[in-house]
């Protein structure tokens, strides 16, 4: 009995051994699995932090854009303020010789006919309402309000017309 229970141990044994080499292989193709996993992972880890690494550098980047975007446009704000908060203050000799100079050019330029046979033009009435405050250092001074201050019963009218030249016609007698 002692061979037969042998025999019987033996092959229990063999059998055990068989399932724990299935087990094993088993084993091994999960570890290599895993270990696959494991790389691809790690690879992906490593796409990721490039990824962070890279945005954050972006990101750095945005803020310093935004803060000198910031910082211009303090700076604009600031100037625009200023712009309308001065004076622009003018003489009134400068005014009229700007008018006068302006009125001869429109007298060249309509005064002329552009081919023979056409009537030529003249200006018969030129009339400035100039509306403006006025500054008294260093003489008359126009001074023009504020775009805060502007409205529109304070903008200034030019009116104009004009009338055919008369010709005349020298006749021989």
């Amino acid at each position: 009995m002692t061979e037969n229970a042998s025999q019987d141990e033996i092959s229990a044994l063999q059998e055990e051994r068989d399932a724990l080499v299935v087990e094993r292989d088993q084993l091994r193709i999960q570890v290599n699995t895993l270990n696959q996993e494991k790389d691809e992972l790690g690879a992906r880890i490593s796409t990721v932090e490039q990824d962070k690494a890279e945005l954050r550098m972006q990101l750095e980047a945005n803020k310093a854009n935004i803060a000198q975007l910031i910082n211009e446009k303090q700076e604009l704000a600031t100037r625009v303020d200023e712009l309308e908060k001065a004076i622009f203050e003018v003489k009134v000799e400068d005014v009229a010789t700007v008018f006068k100079t302006t009125l001869k050019s429109l007298q060249r330029e309509v005064g002329e006919p552009e081919e023979p046979g056409e009537l030529g033009y003249m200006v018969d009435k030129f009339e400035v309402e100039l509306k403006s405050g006025l500054a008294l250092k260093d003489g008359i001074k126009l001074v023009q309000p504020t775009a805060a201050e502007l409205k529109p019963e304070g903008l200034s009218t030019i009116r104009m017309s004009f009338k055919a030249k008369p010709r005349l016609k020298i006749t021989e007698e």
